[in-house]
């Protein structure tokens, strides 16, 4: 499982499942990450328990933060590429 979080914003910006029923539990998700939910939303959330859904909203502590490099920040498209040296 894999939250993605904007460090900017907090907003989710997606999420990731492999596993049994994951296609309906992602679905259901779908609908919060689609009203633009915040990372402090899903942590406010009470998981129903014993399911594998509930593992979303009691993700606490980041595994790994990436960030653009600081020149790319504010671009976009080939202007990053430029910006990466790509």
């Amino acid at each position: 499982m894999k939250l993605i979080v904007c460090a900017k914003t907090n907003k989710v910006l997606g999420l990731n499942m492999c596993g049994e029923d994951s296609p309906e539990i992602v679905q259901g998700f779908a609908v919060a990450i689609k009203a633009g939910l915040t990372k402090a939303d899903f942590d406010s959330t009470v998981g129903i328990h014993p399911t594998a859904a509930e593992e979303f909203v009691t993700m606490r502590t980041p595994s790994r933060k990436i960030r653009e490099h600081p020149a790319a920040e504010g671009k976009a498209g080939h202007d990053v590429k430029a910006a990466a040296g790509v």
